[in-house]
């Protein structure tokens, strides 16, 4: 039988039809329709009992379902009345999974929405870096075309003998026998060729990289296999861990060639080295940048190797000077940060729709651009007003030009300001994707300007040493080299509010950075945890002259 219908109780039908109506209206769990049936029954019943006719169980009815009401009222207020008497551990769970529904409802449609729609890919970030690199110069300028066969043959050949002998020349300096001396001949030998075609691009007065992808994206459907900085490090990693044993090479070639009484053609080939590392700084990627950065270190510590154990004519020392200064842009900082803004721009590409007014809004990729603190995320995920396209653009530019201005500073103009580590954090803002690169860009930064106080003293101790051989003597200050014309400028250091530090000694004179505490230590090398000597340590200066080792 229906549960809905009632049983024959001997109620007249218009009770019975009334109790159907009310408990079909109700659309309510089935036990407590059926209590709800057995109570309007029992009710009608009991009324009904002590009626003597039929007329007067008619009049009766009607006057009660008059007082009930309409069936439908009636079953909307037992409806109520029975949840307002639920249980608390049962109007609990229930809310909790209304809630829980609605949730999952909303994050469906929040996904739906983050995933309707796609990105327009209208412009090739690779070509645009190409384009940054190469600002339209004349490809017969750029020393790539000779880098890059050379760096080719490098890949190609078994170098693993050159960075054995390279390790074996940095321990021994002037005492390899002639046993090894033949070796060290036989090896350059072999790689002639590699050698002519590094010193051949030297010549050239520019360099740019060029960018490739494996897969160009088609820019009218926006296919694209790999992402673009996937693609760019697979072609761009192997090529800069070659310069490594390109480096090897002409320090072999400029030993050798030393150690013969050629001092002109060693430090021609120090020069080359120099002139690789100097090229990647200043622009492209930061990868390229660092690996540029460290060439330029090899070359200033192998000038001052020859320096301390050679004598250099005035006249050769005036060339190499004059070559390294004017390849030095003093007015551009040490670093350039222009290119990396091509992997987020390619990020908000192909994390945006695109409204073809410059705007649009999020779509799944490009959320992790729009992330900021929980409780902001939150917030934009419920109410869907994530920042559109130009405000995150907007929020990439205003970033990099901030860093811009700052690594346009020195480290001690910036502590001067009261730049510390969480000042350079704040200029990220709430997004979460700038946040990750504060402390990388910070370091990066204090990197380059540690190489280009490296190229300062070692200009400066050629000009000393010019002056000497010139004058007789060591000038007084480092004035006396301006003055004098042995410096275009005074070496101004990075880390201090003055110029490098200069004091004549007994036996030859001191040249010394304030170093990373950025106070004058008397000349002091720092140390490290283990009492060593450590140049650009914490707690002391940076020593350039006289040198100690090596390795300064």
């Amino acid at each position: 039988m229906d549960s809905d219908k009632t049983s024959f109780t001997g109620l007249p039908p218009t009770v019975i039809e009334y109790i159907d109506a009310v408990i079909k209206k109700m659309r309510y769990r089935k036990k407590i329709r059926a209590d709800v049936r057995t109570e309007l029954t029992a009710h009608f019943e009991d009324a009904l009992r002590d009626c003597d006719s039929d007329d007067e169980k008619a009049k009766l009815t009607a006057d009660m379902i008059a007082k009930f009401g309409e069936p439908k009222l009636l079953a909307k207020l037992i409806r109520r009345s029975k949840k307002r008497c639920r249980p608390l551990w049962q109007k609990t769970l229930i809310r909790c999974g209304q809630f829980v529904m609605i949730l999952l409802l909303l994050i469906g449609l929040r996904v739906a929405h983050l995933g309707l729609g796609r990105p327009t890919i209208s412009v090739d970030y690779v070509q645009w870096l190409n384009e940054l690199v190469s600002q339209e110069r004349d490809e017969e300028l750029n020393a790539a075309i000779y880098w890059k066969q050379a760096l080719e043959i490098l890949l190609e050949s078994d170098t693993s003998s050159i960075a054995d002998f390279y390790d074996v020349m940095l321990r021994k300096h002037d005492q390899l026998s002639e046993e090894e001396q033949v070796i060290a001949k036989q090896l350059l030998a072999e790689h002639a060729e590699t050698l002519n075609l590094l010193r051949k691009g030297a010549e050239k007065p520019y360099y740019w990289f060029e960018y490739k992808r494996e897969v160009v994206p088609d820019l009218k459907t926006g296919i694209l296999i790999r992402r673009m900085d996937a693609e760019l490090l697979a072609h761009l990693l192997p090529e800069l861990g070659v310069y490594k044993k390109a480096m090897r090479l002409l320090m072999l070639s400029s030993y050798c060639k030393i150690s013969e009484g050629n001092i002109a053609g060693g430090i021609s080939d120090l020069m080359v080295t120099w002139r690789m590392g100097e090229s990647l700084t200043g622009r492209g990627l930061i990868i390229e940048q660092l690996v540029g950065i460290s060439l330029e270190a090899i070359a200033y510590s192998g000038f001052k190797y020859v320096l301390k154990r050679y004598e250099v004519p005035a006249q050769l020392l005036g060339q190499i000077q004059e070559r390294i200064e004017d390849g030095v842009n003093y007015e551009k900082p040490p670093f350039g940060f222009e290119a990396e803004k091509a992997f987020w721009y390619e990020m908000v590409q192909y994390g945006f729709t695109d409204d073809e007014n410059g705007n649009g809004r999020v779509l799944k990729n490009g959320l992790p651009l729009v992330i900021s603190t929980w409780q902001r995320s939150l917030a934009d995920f419920v109410l869907l007003d994530f920042p559109d396209r130009k405000e995150v653009t907007a929020e990439i530019d205003r970033y990099y030009n901030t860093v811009k201005v700052l690594t346009e500073k020195t480290p001690r103009q910036l502590r001067n300001e009261g730049w510390d580590d969480n000042k350079w954090q704040q200029i990220s803002g709430d997004m979460w994707f700038l946040n990750t690169l504060e402390g990388a860009y910070q370091k990066v930064s204090e990197l380059g300007w540690r190489s280009r106080t490296e190229q300062r003293a070692t200009v400066t101790i050629m000009a000393i040493l010019r002056f000497k051989k010139v004058t007789g003597g060591y000038p007084e200050s480092l004035a006396d080299l301006v003055a004098g014309g042995f410096l275009k400028q005074l070496p101004m250091d990075p880390f201090s509010d003055g110029p490098l530090i200069y004091r004549i000694m007994d036996d030859g004179f001191m040249l010394y950075s304030a170093g990373l505490n950025m106070i004058d230590d008397g000349g002091e090398y720092g140390t490290t945890s283990k009492g060593k000597k450590k140049q650009w340590g914490e707690n002391g200066d940076r020593i350039f002259w006289p040198v100690e080792r090596s390795g300064d």
